[in-house]
């Protein structure tokens, strides 16, 4: 009887399931944050009910996290000439035109909303005229891809220093020893490389622990090689590093490590207490050690300007320290995430929301050390930072070399900027 029951239930399981539409199916992924499948199921659906407009303005969202812009243009494109179609719809249509480097044709969208717009829309339309503006300027670095590390077909992301080495974590297929080989699409490890005489990284090979622990990036070391955290999150392949999407389910834990050589992933880490049921990450230490960076959501009773936002905190007892926003210079009403300080104690991060090029720009900050403020905010130009995302730079002052990574080609890819000589 048993036997009968379960089969019953598995007979009844199978036969809801198909009976769902791919609409259905589309909004159970969709809500699981599965964009590829959401928009496949999406596409089938669109076929039967071509004017909906629910249907359209996922679609349209599905293509925009995945970073196919011409899909979202042409998506956002149909469903703005509804008349129920929203705000937001407009806006996305605009930026999806300015991530494809059609800045002239998303200012004029911009520029109809312009009088509706709320607050967090309103760096729009000076940023396409500041793109449309510095497009041809000739910028103060070189940038080349690194090559020999990217992947064709994965995402390669998120590069590191540690000692002579650079650590990036890549999604790229990996024989685990214990599983086989991984599942490219929601599963990633780290990888280290060294660079040549003039910078460039050379093949790239798994770093190993005691267990391959997976989808762990960025990560940050100390100088004294103390401490060690480790950043996990919900990284897919394919899929920008974005709010509403990947950085979602964002935390780190810093562990005290002893060796100055091994970096143990198994060990045992601490959150930071100051940070619950909140998505935070991209931890980095300042040259000296002193102060820890990272990006993190609201936290209950400190300032904070919206989206995600750039702290600090020091390990101070055995503890760290209650947080401090970096102020209204660095942080805006959009997400600042990937800060990273060189050995002049200047600032580089990520933004959605300062003046740039498209999607997430690379920009920097020289601290005004007299005042204890963070001076004028500066985008690193339109070699660096393209229509596409930008972000994870890293830099190395001595050298006049960083590392970053972009999705200017279709996945996220490590390329080296060289400052170019006076």
């Amino acid at each position: 009887m048993k036997t009968i029951f379960w089969l019953s239930c598995f007979l009844l399981l199978n036969l809801q399931l198909s009976a769902q539409s791919d609409k259905e199916r589309g909004d159970i992924a969709y809500y699981a944050r599965d964009y590829h499948p959401a928009r496949l199921y999406y596409e089938r659906a669109l076929n039967e009910h071509p004017k909906d407009l629910d249907l359209l303005s996922k679609l349209a969202d599905c293509s925009r996290v995945i970073g196919d812009f011409i899909s979202a243009s042409e998506y956002y494109s149909t469903i703005i000439q509804n008349p129920k179609s929203s705000l937001i719809d407009h806006y996305w249509y605009a930026d999806a035109l300015k991530s494809l480097g059609l800045y002239k044709a998303a200012k004029k969208v911009f520029k109809t909303i312009k009088k509706q717009s709320p607050k967090s829309f309103r760096q729009a339309l000076p940023s396409c005229r500041f793109a449309i503006r510095k497009l041809k300027c000739k910028g103060v670095y070189t940038v080349a891809a690194e090559d020999s590390i990217n992947d064709l077909k994965y995402d390669d992301y998120a590069p590191t220093f540690y000692l002579d080495n650079t650590i990036f974590s890549s999604s790229r297929k990996t024989k685990d020893p214990m599983f086989g080989y991984s599942s490219p699409h929601v599963t990633n490890f780290l990888y280290t490389t060294t660079s040549d005489n003039k910078g460039g990284l050379n093949k790239p090979i798994l770093l190993e622990d005691d267990l391959l622990i997976t989808n762990i990036a960025p990560i940050a070391i100390r100088i004294d090689k103390k401490i060690l955290c480790l950043s996990y999150n919900k990284f897919k392949q394919g899929e920008r590093h974005i709010s509403g999407a990947a950085l979602s389910k964002l935390l780190f834990e810093t562990i005290q490590i002893e060796s100055d050589t091994n970096i143990d992933l198994s060990a045992q880490g601490d959150l930071l207490a100051f940070a619950q049921d909140i998505s935070y990450g991209f931890p980095a230490f300042s040259p000296d050690g002193q102060v820890l960076y990272f990006a993190a959501e609201q936290m209950e009773g400190i300032t904070h300007y919206g989206g995600m936002d750039i702290y600090t905190t020091t390990f101070e007892d055995s503890v760290w320290t209650l947080p401090k926003n970096l102020g209204p210079t660095i942080n805006t009403t959009g997400d600042e995430i990937c800060p990273f300080v060189d050995e002049n104690n200047i600032l580089y991060f990520t933004s959605d929301f300062h003046k740039g090029f498209g999607g997430y720009d690379i920009h920097k900050s020289i601290p005004n050390k007299k005042k204890g403020t963070w001076g004028k905010v500066k985008n690193l130009g339109s070699k660096v930072n393209s229509p596409r995302d930008d972000l994870y730079f890293i830099f190395d002052s001595n050298k006049g070399i960083g590392y970053f990574s972009s999705d200017r080609k279709g996945n996220l890819d490590i390329y080296r900027a060289t400052l170019n000589k006076k």
